[in-house]
Parts: structure tokens; C-alpha cells; sequence
């Protein structure tokens, strides 16, 4: 724990919802950075990669109506397993962005585990999202990209 923060409820139970396991709080599943930040992974298509320069590489964009969670991966390799497996086939390119959040920020939403233990998301409801944004620390950046190249 950081020195100055205040410890976060650790909860580890493995009750089944909906087909995700609800692993706990974020203490739980990453550690924090040194500077008192959280690395994480989004992957994203093309139009939300968009709308994320047009912010300056500093905010995600609002969720759509149908979309009530923001879940940014908790690992790289499963952000670029998403973005080839789901962004590619939806909109013919994924890219993998990489950001810092504060750790006491973070800390205040669940992770998920989504099929298998590698698989980890930070779930943020929908609404939160401003207030999450206002706690990204330094550019959002790419760094990696995939495209469809027709070759099945």
C-alpha cells in the first residue's frame, strides 16, 4: 500500500454472476506502479480510436446507451487478444491502448475475471467514466495495431 492511501476493501470471493467470477477489488489482481499509477490496457476499433485523438490522447469517450461498463484489461496480452479477435472482425482493425490511471482512483472499481484467470477487466460503470478520465495520468497511447489482411 502506498503511503498516504487508504487501504482498499480486498475482497476475494468466487460467486459466479452472470458467467463472470467476481474476483474482488482492484488490490487484489494488479499492483501499483511506484508513481502511485495503475497500468492498463483498452483495446479499440477505429471510430473510438478516433474519437480518442480528437481528445488529444487525454480521455476515453463517452460509452453508447447499450454499453453500461467501461472495462479496460487488466494485461496486455488480453487486450491484444481482444482487439485482433473482436475489433479486427467488427471494423477491420484493433488497436491496443496503454494508459496510467491514479491507484487510488482505480481501487475504487471491481475487477473481473471473464473466462479464464488471465482474463481480467476494471470495471467502471458507464456513468463514472468523466470521473475516471479526470484521473488518467499523462496521453493515452497506442501500442499496437492490427488489421485485416483477408487472409483467413
Amino acid at each position: 500500500m502506498l503511503a498516504g492511501q487508504p487501504d482498499a476493501p480486498v475482497r476475494e470471493s468466487e460467486a459466479v454472476q452472470g458467467g463472470l467470477v467476481e474476483v474482488g477489488a482492484l488490490g487484489a489482481a494488479v499492483g501499483a506502479n511506484a508513481d502511485g499509477t495503475t497500468t492498463l490496457w483498452r483495446p479499440v476499433g477505429p471510430t473510438e480510436l478516433e474519437r480518442i485523438c480528437a481528445s488529444g490522447w487525454r480521455v476515453f469517450p463517452p460509452r453508447l446507451p447499450d454499453q453500461p461498463i467501461f472495462y479496460p484489461a487488466l494485461s496486455e496480452a488480453y487486450a491484444v487478444r481482444i482487439a485482433r479477435e473482436w475489433n479486427v472482425t467488427a471494423s477491420g482493425a484493433g488497436y491496443v491502448t496503454r494508459f496510467g490511471v491514479a491507484t487510488s482512483c482505480a481501487r475504487r472499481y471491481p475487477s473481473r475475471v471473464v473466462g479464464g484467470e488471465d482474463l481480467r477487466e476494471l470495471w467502471v460503470p458507464a456513468g463514472e467514466l468523466a470521473g475516471f478520465n479526470a484521473n488518467l495520468v499523462g496521453p493515452i497511447e497506442v501500442v499496437a495495431e492490427f488489421a485485416d489482411t483477408g487472409n483467413q
